[in-house]
C-alpha cells in the first residue's frame, strides 16, 4: 500500500498543492474569521441547553429579563445570518478551488471529490462521537453539486440560487399546512366526541358523561385505531404524528432530563441518545434544509465572480449594500419575531409559517454584515481588527471544530472527562463563554500561523486532499 507520500507523482507535487500565502485573498479570510466567530452565538445553545431550545427559546436558558434580550439579539444579528455567510464562503472556495487547478491545465475533478469526501468524513465522525450540530457533512454533499454549476455566469448562479431557496420554503410549507389540517380535524374530531359523550350522558347521568369523556378524549382506543381521520390517515396516526413533533419542538420535562442525562453522562451514554438525532440530520434534514444551504453557496459564488467578496467594489456601494440589508432585513426578522410572541410559540405556527421571516430576513442581515467587514477591510485604520479576523478565518475549519471540543468539554460529562455543565447556565451566562471562546482564539490564531502554515485540522484536511503531508512549519516566523 502506498504511503500519503508517494502517492502523488513529482509532476502532481509540483502543481497541486494549497494556494500559497501571498495568493490569499485577504477579504475572503477576514470574513471568514467573523462568520466562523458568530456561529458560535447560536451554536452555544446546542452545546450548552436542550436540542430543543435553538428553536424554541422558552424551553431552556431562560426568557426573561437579560436573557430575553440575549436571545432577542442574538435572533436579529445571528441566528442564520452568520451560517449564510459561511455557507456563501464555501462556495466561493469551491470556484477558487478549481479555478486554481484548471488554471494550470488539471483537471480539478478528482481533487475536488477527494476534498470533499474527506469532510464527508469528517462531518460524520464529529456528528456521531462529538456533537450532533454538525454542518460538515451537509457541506461536503453540497460541494459536491456544485462542482458542476461552477463555470456558470453569476446572473445564472443567482438564479439557481433562488430556486433552491424556494425548495426548502416550499417544503415547511406544505409541512405547515398539513400539520394544521392535521391539528384543525382533530379538534373536529374530539368536538364531535364531546357532544356525543353529552348526549350519552342525557341516558346515563353524570356518571356516563365522565366515562364517556375518557374513552373519547384521551389514549388510544380501539376506535381510533381505525376511524379515518383524513384520507389512509386515522385518529391514533394524527395523534401520533402530532404528539412526536410537540416533543421535539416543547419536549415535556421527563424528555428534558433524559437528554441532560445522557449529556452528563458516559460518553457510551451520550452516544446512543445522540445517534437518533444526527441520522435525522444527515438523511431527513438534509432532504428539507439541504436546498438553503446550496442556496447560499450558489450565492456565494455569484458574489464572488461579481467581486463583491474581495473588497473590491466601491466604498459606496458596500455602504449601500449594508444599509440595504439591515434596512430590509431586520424589520423582516423583527415581523416574525412578534408573531411567534403572538402565539407563545406555538409548534405549528412559529416552526413552519413564522421561520419564513428569518429564512429570508436573515440573507438581507447576512449581506448588511459582508458590506460591513468589506468595508472594513478597505480602512486602514482598522489594521489590528482585520488581520486577527483574517487569522482566525484562515483556521476556520479548526476553529469550527475547537468551538465542539472546547464546548462539549464543559458542557458533556464524557465518563469524568467534561465538566458536566450542560442545562445549568442560562443565556447569559453561555454568552460569557462565547465572549472567552472568542477572545481566545483571536489571539490565539494569529500567534499559531506565525510558526505554522495551517491550522491542525486544516492541516489533516490538505494533506488527506493532496495525499502527500504538507509541510507546516514556517521557516521563519511570519
Amino acid at each position: 500500500m502506498p504511503t500519503l507520500s508517494a502517492a502523488v507523482s513529482p509532476v502532481d507535487t509540483e502543481a497541486a498543492a494549497p494556494v500559497a500565502d501571498s495568493r490569499r485573498i485577504d477579504s475572503l479570510d477576514v470574513l471568514r474569521g467573523f462568520a466562523v466567530l458568530g456561529i458560535l452565538i447560536m451554536n452555544i445553545n446546542s452545546f450548552g441547553l436542550p436540542m430543543a431550545a435553538y428553536m424554541n427559546p422558552t424551553v431552556a436558558g431562560g426568557f426573561e429579563g437579560a436573557n430575553y434580550w440575549v436571545w432577542v439579539i442574538g435572533h436579529l444579528l445571528a441566528d442564520l445570518k452568520f451560517m449564510s455567510i459561511f455557507s456563501m464562503l464555501f462556495g466561493a472556495g469551491v470556484v477558487l478551488f478549481t479555478s486554481r487547478i484548471e488554471a494550470q491545465g488539471r483537471s480539478a475533478l478528482g481533487l475536488h471529490y477527494r476534498r470533499m469526501g474527506w469532510l464527508l468524513l469528517i462531518g460524520l465522525l464529529h456528528g456521531y462521537l462529538l456533537w450532533l450540530g454538525d454542518i460538515l457533512f451537509m457541506y461536503a454533499l453540497s460541494g459536491m453539486v456544485l462542482y458542476w454549476v461552477r463555470r456558470r455566469r453569476p446572473g445564472a448562479l443567482a438564479a439557481l440560487a433562488l430556486t433552491s431557496l424556494l425548495v426548502t420554503t416550499g417544503i415547511t410549507a406544505l409541512s405547515g399546512w398539513w400539520f394544521s389540517t392535521l391539528q384543525d380535524a382533530l379538534d373536529e374530531y374530539d368536538r364531535k366526541a364531546l357532544v356525543h359523550a353529552v348526549e350519552e350522558a342525557d341516558h346515563s347521568g353524570e356518571a356516563g358523561i365522565e366515562h364517556a369523556g375518557e374513552s373519547s378524549l384521551t389514549g388510544e382506543t380501539a376506535d381510533e385505531q381505525t376511524t379515518q381521520l383524513l384520507k389512509g390517515v386515522t385518529v391514533a396516526q394524527a395523534r401520533e404524528a402530532i404528539e412526536e413533533m410537540r416533543k421535539g419542538y416543547d419536549p415535556p420535562p421527563e424528555i428534558l432530563e433524559k437528554e441532560i442525562a445522557a449529556m452528563t453522562g458516559s460518553y457510551s451514554d451520550e452516544i446512543v441518545y445522540r445517534a437518533p438525532s444526527v441520522v435525522f440530520m444527515q438523511t431527513f434534514l438534509v432532504v428539507i434544509y439541504g436546498w438553503r444551504v446550496l442556496a447560499m453557496m450558489l450565492l456565494g459564488m455569484a458574489l464572488f465572480k461579481w467581486s463583491v467578496l474581495s473588497a473590491a467594489r466601491s466604498t459606496a456601494s458596500y455602504a449601500t449594500m449594508a444599509a440595504v440589508g439591515f434596512g430590509l432585513g431586520m424589520p423582516l426578522v423583527w415581523l416574525g419575531l412578534q408573531a411567534d410572541l403572538a402565539v407563545d410559540f406555538h409548534v405549528v405556527q412559529a416552526k413552519f409559517f413564522n421561520s419564513h421571516y428569518n429564512y429570508f430576513g436573515s440573507i438581507f442581515v447576512a449581506m448588511g454584515w459582508i458590506g460591513v467587514i468589506m468595508l472594513l477591510c478597505r480602512t486602514a485604520a482598522t489594521g489590528w481588527l482585520t488581520s486577527s479576523l483574517a487569522a482566525v478565518g484562515r483556521m476556520a475549519f479548526t476553529n469550527y471544530l475547537m468551538h465542539t471540543i472546547i464546548c462539549t468539554t464543559i458542557f458533556n460529562g464524557r465518563s469524568g472527562l467534561g465538566l458536566a455543565k450542560f442545562g445549568e447556565f442560562d443565556r447569559v451566562q453561555l454568552l460569557a463563554i462565547v465572549a472567552a471562546i472568542f477572545l481566545f482564539q483571536i489571539i490565539v490564531s494569529p500567534i499559531w500561523l506565525r510558526h505554522f502554515r495551517f491550522g491542525p485540522f486544516e492541516w489533516l484536511w490538505r494533506s488527506l486532499t493532496y495525499w502527500r503531508f504538507q509541510p507546516m512549519r514556517r521557516l521563519a516566523p511570519a
